[in-house]
Order: structure tokens, then sequence, then C-alpha cells
């Protein structure tokens, strides 16, 4: 079994970026200046993580006010209100789907190559990965209106095949070896992973470098177990959150008993708690023990970090380095 530690999802944001923010807002400084700050906190975000031997990283999503937004924007889609983000004390807007997707350019990619490109970070694109909602999670926490989709299984379909198979295919050009498509609802008891298959196939076709499914804020064994099987013989890798509770460590050896790999989120992201070095290298042993069918084991965090103040956010990065 190899062993390697993986970063995914958004960063907590900088006092810097949040003033930035709050003054761009209050039309105090341009939108060029603001894209300014966004960039230093990427390359300071990138020359950190990269100094250590992640096997990879996520984009840090800087640019992200949700996993939605601006993302709703860039899909010609409005949104209403504001929404609980599952159990956490985090507020998004709504996208509200009154007509079809519009999606004309892979922004996300588009605009994440230019950052890197400016910050003189191009070379290292191959380690990072761009982040997009996956399909069950988008249409769990959208509204469809009028005629513009006959069902949920119709928008996140068009989702697909609109917003994430050109992101895909452009992420891929340009130099981008990893995709992650956060799936958090899969961790509910209200979602079949079985309508969703296809579609990461689909994806799977469009990508050749690693496809991530992080699925967070619990752990649907159901769900996990069909995925494992169904998307073995893919690029596809889930991503499982083992501390927001705790699993039966022979239910896991049966869930996964068909797959090749997997990101285990083994550091919590939503506990300003450190982790015991012992106990990660103790538990990761008895994976290491149990999973003999493994043949990738990804060390992780639970959920994205920025669930957590930015200090320690960074001392849980430098505690998953040790074991890169």
């Amino acid at each position: 079994m190899k062993i390697m530690s993986i970063l995914y999802g958004s960063m907590p944001r900088s006092r810097r970026l949040a003033r930035a923010l709050s003054r761009y807002y209050s039309q105090k400084i341009s939108l060029e200046a603001l894209d300014e700050i966004y960039r230093k906190e990427l390359k300071r975000y990138i020359d950190f993580t990269l100094t250590y031997n992640f096997f990879r990283i996520s984009d840090g999503m800087f640019r992200w006010d949700d996993l939605f937004n601006p993302l709703a924007e860039y899909m010609k889609i409005p949104v209403n209100g504001l929404k609980r983000f599952y159990d956490n004390n985090f507020f998004f807007r709504q996208p509200v789907f009154k007509e079809k997707i519009r999606y004309e350019t892979p922004v996300i990619s588009e605009i994440l190559t230019k950052d890197l490109k400016l910050i003189g970070s191009l070379d290292r694109i191959n380690r990072i990965s761009i982040s997009l909602p996956g399909p069950a999670t988008l249409v769990a926490n959208s509204l469809i209106e009028g005629s513009s989709y006959t069902s949920t299984n119709d928008l996140a379909r068009d989702y697909i095949e609109k917003v994430v198979l050109k992101e895909a295919e452009n992420a891929y050009k340009q130099g981008f070896r990893h995709i992650d498509l956060h799936e958090p609802e899969l961790a509910s008891e209200n979602v079949k992973a079985d309508d969703y298959i296809d579609l990461y196939k689909r994806v799977s076709e469009y990508f050749r470098g690693f496809i991530w499914i992080p699925i967070y804020f619990g752990y649907n064994s159901r769900n996990i177990k069909i995925l494992a099987e169904e998307l073995r013989d893919t690029n596809i890798i889930l991503i499982i959150d083992l501390a927001t509770k705790n699993i039966d460590i022979e239910k896991l050896r049966n869930d996964l008993s068909k797959t090749k790999a997997v990101g285990v989120g083994l550091i919590n992201s939503r506990n300003t708690k450190m982790e015991k070095i012992a106990y990660i290298r103790e538990y990761v042993a008895t994976l290491e023990k149990t999973l003999s069918n493994i043949e990738d084991l990804y060390l992780t965090h639970n959920t994205n970090l920025e669930f957590l103040p930015e200090k320690v956010a960074y001392k849980k990065i430098r505690l998953l380095s040790k074991f890169t």
C-alpha cells in the first residue's frame, strides 16, 4: 500500500482578503486591485503547501463565496435568499433555475490558469485541483422553477454536459491533472448514489487525470459501497469522512472491499483541537492491515478547511504534511 497526503477544498480567508472584499463592495478599491489580493493569497497558500510533499492540493477556492457561487453567475443562473449549508453555521445563496444553464466558456479553469501564470506557479499546475460542486449536491441545494427542467435528474445531466465536461476538457488541456467534484449530499440518507454513477463515468471519459469525489459531513455506508464498486475501474477516487463520527473498521473494510484507491479524512476540519500524531499513525497502521486490497491510500482532512480559523487551518496542514 502506498500512502500519500492530499489537500482539497476551500481555505479560510485571511484578514487581508476579507478587508479587500469589504473595500471592494463599498467601492473603495477596483476589481483589478481585488484580483491582485486574490492572487497574493493564492501564491501564499501554494508556496506554503507545496513546500511539503503533498501528492496534490486544491486551488484554495479563494474566489468562491461558497460551493455554488460565483458558479451560478457564470451559468447565468440567479440566486435568491440564504440557505444553511448542511449542519454548519454557514449560509449560501441558493441557485434558482428558472431557465436552462448557459455556460459559454470554462470560466473556472480559465481564471485559475491565468492566476497561476501571473503568480509564476504555472509549472505546478499538475499538482493543483480545480473545484466544482458535484451533481447530487448542486441539485439538492438548488431550486427549479417554471419549465426550465422537468426533474432534478434532468438538471444534473445538463449541469454535467454543459459545465463539468467543458471544464474537464479545458482543464486537462491547460495542464491540470486533478478535478474535485464536491458531494457532501452523498453523506445524506436522502440520496442514492446509484442515480449519479453514469454521470461520474461520463466525466471520466472526458478527463484522463484524477477525478476526486469528496463526501463529507458524515458517512453513508450504502452510497460509499456502491460508488466504490461501480467506479473501481475508473480514474475516480472517493474521499470519505472518517472524522465526523466513528466508523466500525469491519464496516469500512466491507464497504471498500472492491476499490483500489481511497482518500480518508482523518483530520477534523470543524474542530480546532489538534489531533495527536501518535493516534493518526496508529489509525493508519490499522487501515494498512485491514484494507489489504487498497493500493493507494490518501490521507487528508474530513471537509473544507475554511471552517477553521486561518492559523489553525495552517497548523492542521503542517500536521497532515508529517504523513507525506
